[in-house]
């Protein structure tokens, strides 16, 4: 939604409000999705898995950095492509929750 448009209301049709509750030991850090010309086309969340001893860990990207003048989606498709299996099953397994 967004504030430049007028007719784009709660109750307009296609577009749905959703409220969720999530516990302290995985909190909201942001939010990932893709998108099509001005439509929202999916969205995810991005949630720290606290009871995690890695996400009590400094991340292991110290060259992160040097990704500052790469295209964002370059830049998501490297860092995802650093993603070890484990990583990837523990974020589908968090995702299946919501």
């Amino acid at each position: 939604m967004t504030k430049d448009l007028p007719n784009c209301l709660d109750e307009s049709p296609g577009i749905g409000k959703a409220e969720l509750l999530l516990p302290e030991e995985t909190p909201l850090v942001g939010f990932h999705g893709t998108s099509q010309g001005s439509f929202l086309t999916s969205l995810g969340l991005i949630l720290v898995d606290t009871a995690s001893p890695i996400c009590q860990q400094r991340a292991r990207y110290p060259d992160a950095v040097l990704l500052e003048g790469i295209d964002l989606f370059e830049r998501n498709a490297i860092i995802e492509a650093a993603l070890s299996q484990q990583e990837k099953s523990r974020a589908s397994a968090l995702e299946a929750i919501l």
